[in-house]
């Protein structure tokens, strides 16, 4: 949802055509601009499951850098076509990437004289050809190099990370409601005074917010995500 917002093709820079979000009111001091529904978001994180489940190998998944397994679940709802939720989204995405130094041609490189361009093109060439390999030997679906490619140009073009805030708000509502339901048991039951019951709730409760946190300020715990229409603010 973004009421006050509208996407428009605008002229850029040297006459260009390009697509970008424009507001259609004045936009209120701290007002939400855009809702995504989360269902709606491609989104991976250090040390998760693949959202697909077996459609990819467990062994495969993990062997993927993130931009690889965003790129992987964005082929899986190209390839579901109308059917997917995303569908109009993907169908409104660039198609060419000609100017990624990646796809330039080897003549293209040379004619720059610049050897650390070359030197890094070919590193992530070669980065691209290993994880559609490790993609495609895992996958149940049907994954082909060119759609791969594509994807991946564009989950990196337009993806964005932030530290691993720990489980989903779901999940800690539903462990709350499970020490509540352990609480009510057991002092119903006469198991446990109604003391040492509330006691054990509090430190069991307070456990949840307490590992999200530490869990959530570990350097090495990554959220990558490419959240649909909220991506036009910053790319054509």
């Amino acid at each position: 949802q973004a009421s006050m917002l509208e996407l428009r093709t605008l002229e850029g820079a040297f006459h260009s055509k390009v697509r970008g979000m424009c507001a259609t009111a004045e936009l209120p001091h701290d007002e939400a601009l855009i809702t995504v529904p989360a269902d709606n978001v491609l989104q991976v994180a250090t040390g998760e499951d693949c959202p697909l489940g077996g459609k990819i190998s467990a062994e495969s998944w993990r062997a993927l850098p993130w931009w690889a397994q965003l790129a992987t679940l964005l082929v899986y709802e190209l390839q579901r076509g109308k059917e997917s939720h995303l569908a109009s989204w993907i169908e409104s995405l660039p198609q060419d990437f000609s100017s990624i130094p990646m796809n330039w041609s080897d003549s293209e490189l040379a004619a720059l004289e610049y050897p650390p361009l070359v030197e890094n093109v070919e590193k992530q060439r070669e980065e691209l050809a290993k994880a559609f390999a490790d993609a495609a030997g895992g996958c149940e679906f049907a994954l082909n190099e060119e759609d791969f490619v594509w994807a991946v140009q564009a989950v990196r073009s337009r993806a964005f990370s932030g530290p691993y805030e720990g489980r989903k708000a779901s999940d800690r509502s539903a462990q709350l409601a499970f020490i509540a339901a352990l609480l009510v048991g057991g002092v119903a039951s006469g198991a446990v005074t109604l003391e040492n019951a509330l006691n054990g709730a509090f430190v069991a409760a307070l456990s949840v917010p307490l590992t999200d946190f530490f869990v959530g300020a570990s350097a090495r715990l990554k959220r990558h995500a490419v959240c649909p229409v909220v991506d036009y603010l910053n790319h054509d």
